[in-house]
């Protein structure tokens, strides 16, 4: 068994299962598993059946347990139960107590490795994904965000879409389902991370329950970084659902903005940063700006992502529909400021604070050591090591990301501004 940074243990079972665990003081445990098999893993033909496959897997009942059998164990756990799927990976987490601890071991085993589909649970399921699918569909933003989404991410598989195709869900068969789980449900393909009141045979209890099934093919995938923007893209769409239908001209108008950046850590301490000076609180530059100066919105947010290697910096807000070309030019305006002037030494002190806090209050918890366990299995770099390296980023590094990435307006972004008065 090695060690993982002195804190968490890490070991594989002879059929590739990557296991990270660590015992706490706390009375409770929490398993989170992820399979590397998500639905950009699909194939012409099954766009949509990797969501339905995650709806089936923690319905179906097993070899073991018949559905109801499977639904009531499935309930006794006493804490949380949660699956997603993502375009590269499906995850389960669960919490329980102490006493319980074997038997989550069991049951995520059995969900994983062992699903007996049969044609009524199917149906059902097909039902509720269909259900899901139109709500989302259904909403009036679904098109707008869809056009953002295209205009910023272009071809990168991030803008897959997992809802699919509806057609394809109707006609899905078990046969569909099993052949999709074992393409995908293999231990060498799956990594289990424990944590909290662990018993002592832990390791024994994880080969017992994991150990038995034979490895497949590694679905693991390299996504590409998301390329530069080659144009700039405004969207102005008609929104009639933001009508305030008492006093039109008081209507709100949604802004989102958004531009490409290196998806690299290096890059993305400066860009968490300039995204807390922007919008991290009261203090805020646009936060100020718009707000407190102007009042011409209630709140505003941004956000730096790197996920699946597609480096996005995003800012939304919502504000008056009459003004939203002003807005946009405060936009740019607090934009601008970061290039022409270093940000205040107090200014980082206040975000290094905030983020010492949010490191402290993660490790209260649980979850809190299930997203250090899976940094460092994923980047190789623990909290203490990022803290280090936000303590010694420096206002000329601000200006110098700032001046290098975020776009003027004359410049490559995608600007979405959904508008209740533009046809009025």
């Amino acid at each position: 068994m090695a060690q993982t940074n002195g804190i968490y243990d890490n070991f594989v079972l002879d059929n590739g299962l990557d296991v990270t665990m660590q015992k706490t003081s706390t009375k409770t445990a929490f398993a989170f598993l992820r399979t590397n098999f998500g639905s950009s893993h699909e194939e012409e033909g099954e766009e949509g059946l990797v969501h339905l496959l995650e709806h089936c897997l923690v319905n179906a009942g097993t070899d073991k347990l018949s559905p109801t059998e499977f639904a009531k164990y499935r309930d006794s756990f006493g804490g949380d139960f949660n699956v997603a799927t993502s375009i590269g990976r499906t995850f389960f987490q669960l919490d329980l107590l102490k006493e319980d601890f074997e038997s989550a071991l069991n049951f995520l085993s059995q969900i994983v490795f062992c699903p007996n589909f049969n044609s009524k649970m199917v149906e059902t399921q097909k039902q509720v994904v269909l259900i899901e699918t139109s709500d989302n569909k259904g909403t009036a933003s679904f098109t707008d965000s869809k056009r953002f989404r295209e205009a910023l991410y272009r071809g990168h598989p991030i803008n897959y879409d997992g809802l699919g195709k509806e057609q394809i869900i109707r006609k899905a068969t078990i046969e569909d389902l099993n052949k999709l789980h074992g393409r995908g449900f293999s231990p060498n393909n799956i990594e289990l991370f424990l944590v909290g009141a662990l018993p002592d045979d832990v390791k024994e209890l994880v080969n017992k329950y994991f150990g038995p099934y034979k490895p497949r093919k590694d679905t693991r995938r390299e996504f590409p970084e998301l390329s530069p923007l080659e144009k700039q893209t405004i969207i102005h769409s008609f929104a009639p659902d933001l009508l305030n239908k008492d006093n039109p001209q008081t209507s709100s108008a949604e802004i989102s903005f958004g531009f490409v950046v290196p998806p690299e850590l290096k890059y993305g301490y400066p860009l968490n940063l300039i995204s807390g000076i922007l919008t991290g609180g009261t203090d805020s530059r646009l936060y100020k700006k718009i707000r407190s100066q102007k009042g011409l919105a209630y709140s505003i947010k941004s956000d730096y992502s790197s996920e699946y290697n597609a480096g996005t910096f995003l800012i939304q807000t919502n504000v008056p529909a009459t003004k939203y070309e002003k807005v946009i030019e405060y936009l740019f305006e607090g934009l601008n400021e970061l290039k022409k002037e270093k940000v205040d030494a107090s200014e980082l002190n206040r975000l290094i604070k905030i983020t010492k806090f949010k490191v402290a209050s993660q490790f209260e918890t649980n979850m809190g050591h299930i997203q250090e366990m899976t940094r460092i299995k994923d980047h190789g770099i623990t909290m203490d090591e990022i803290l280090r390296t936000y303590q010694s980023i420096t206002p000329e590094q601000i200006q110098e990301t700032a001046i290098q990435y975020i776009p003027d307006k004359d410049e490559n972004y995608v600007l979405l501004i959904r508008n209740p008065l533009k046809f009025h």
